[in-house]
């Protein structure tokens, strides 16, 4: 039998195989807890994620809730969770991190509109100059993948001195400059790495009431009537107030009590929190950790081990890794003490389970040979075949399924279908593999 035959016959069995093999559905997504640590480390601390890179790299705010001379900080946090203070202009009596880009800029406050890069500092605007935020999920500080600091500002600056606000972009030059119509009042809604950002406008001359796109270019086109929206993500599908509006034109509603969703990855999942009872959002002892993962509403307490609460979910990256801040030994008992955290919620997955129901089979083996070959940020994730998260489908990601296949992440868990035997179906999907694997794509 010649090489492309066996690569005809291999495919061939991979085509047939699937369409008489039985499908469970998934099994629950759970999630391992990473505390960050304080930079207050004999404290209590009061802390913030509020942004994750795709790297792990978390960004927010310390503080410590008991000493009134630990002052509120901006730090990253790595991914085993140690803190690293960010450093800040003289003057400064706080600083905080916002946010982060894919490329590893960070923004923030410290005495001014800043932005750190590794070691390096740069103020983006003068001393005392910032911007204003809304925890609810809009008007959020972001940067994209350029370092370009885009946030909202509110002041006199309207006609007669009349309060409004304004979004701008900061600039390396200490400058900033109107993101949007420089009339009317104009809030931030989102921006994603590729520098679109969203927009409200109101009382905002040739323009109705409603929301916008604008790009990087400067280009404003109205976002379809009834939306609200929250975020964007680098294929331009739509985080709303209520579900996700695509590119494509699809949409899908989420419900929730007293929803606010927060922000979205390049996979349409999407993170905020709720609150179970119908009460003010700002009561915070009653909100917990929402997620809209694969198409499903969570409530994230419910995927935690034992111990663990989570308040809000500000972030999610294209890893599937989420960040907020929580609780620890929270059970209502007010003689116990709860413990206070920003965290980070780590996706537990079996390496090579694609399907992410705990065993590692020929479904998975499925998935990986229709996406083999693809790669890219933002189109090739770990449910596609991406076991070691370089953006790429290929013979690195066969050989982590090879070396686990017919294992699962716990004892009970059985395989789904007996056929072909394991040594049989990978030798032959090694040796079919190794015949297309061809030249890496960027």
């Amino acid at each position: 039998m010649t090489a492309r035959t066996a690569l005809m016959v291999w495919l061939l069995t991979v085509l047939c195989l699937a369409l008489v093999t039985v499908r469970q559905g998934r099994a629950e997504l759970r999630y391992n807890v990473t505390p960050l640590r304080s930079i207050y480390a004999a404290t209590i601390a009061y802390s913030n994620a509020y942004a994750i890179a795709d790297d792990g790299t978390a960004v927010g705010t310390d503080a410590s809730y008991y000493v009134s001379t630990a002052p509120n900080r901006a730090v990253t946090w790595n991914a085993a969770g140690d803190p690293n203070q960010l450093s800040v202009a003289v003057g400064a009596t706080t600083s905080a991190a916002y946010d982060i880009s894919d490329s590893g800029f960070v923004i923030g406050q410290a005495n001014g509109a800043t932005r750190w890069q590794g070691v390096s500092r740069t103020t983006l605007g003068p001393a005392g100059s910032g911007f204003t935020f809304n925890q609810d999920g809009f008007d959020w500080p972001r940067v994209d993948r350029s370092g370009r600091l885009v946030a909202s500002t509110s002041g006199y600056t309207g006609p007669g001195g009349t309060y409004q606000t304004k979004v701008y972009q900061f600039l390396d030059d200490g400058t900033r400059s109107i993101v949007g119509p420089a009339e009317g009042n104009v809030s931030l809604h989102g921006m994603n790495n590729l520098g679109t950002a969203l927009i409200g406008l109101t009382g905002t001359p040739g323009y109705p009431n409603g929301f916008y796109r604008v790009d990087s270019s400067g280009v404003i086109a109205p976002l379809p009537p009834g939306l609200s929206p929250r975020d964007i993500n680098d294929h331009g599908d739509i985080l709303t107030a209520t579900g996700v509006q695509f590119a494509d034109g699809r949409s899908v509603s989420v419900t929730a009590r007293e929803l606010r969703m927060r922000t979205m990855n390049d996979r349409a999942d999407a993170v905020g929190w709720f609150s179970p009872v119908w009460v003010s959002p700002s009561v915070e002892d009653n909100l917990q950790g929402f997620a809209f993962i694969d198409g499903q509403s969570v409530n994230l307490n419910d995927r935690l081990p034992s111990g663990w609460f989570i308040r809000r979910a500000y972030d999610i990256n294209n890893r599937g890794q989420i960040v907020g801040y929580g609780l620890f030994d929270h059970d209502m008992n007010p003689a116990t003490p709860t413990q206070r955290h920003a965290i980070r919620l780590d996706p537990i997955r079996h390496p090579g389970d694609a399907t992410t129901d705990g065993v590692t089979n020929f479904d998975d083996l499925l998935l990986l040979a229709a996406n083999y070959n693809r790669s890219g940020n933002g189109s090739v994730f770990y449910e596609t075949g991406d076991f070691n998260y370089d953006w790429r489908v290929d013979f690195d990601d066969l050989l982590i399924l090879a070396a686990n296949y017919n294992t699962s992440a716990a004892p009970a868990a059985l395989a789904r279908t007996a056929i072909p035997e394991p040594a049989t179906l990978l030798g032959a999907s090694l040796l079919a593999c190794t015949l297309i694997r061809g030249p890496r794509r960027s």
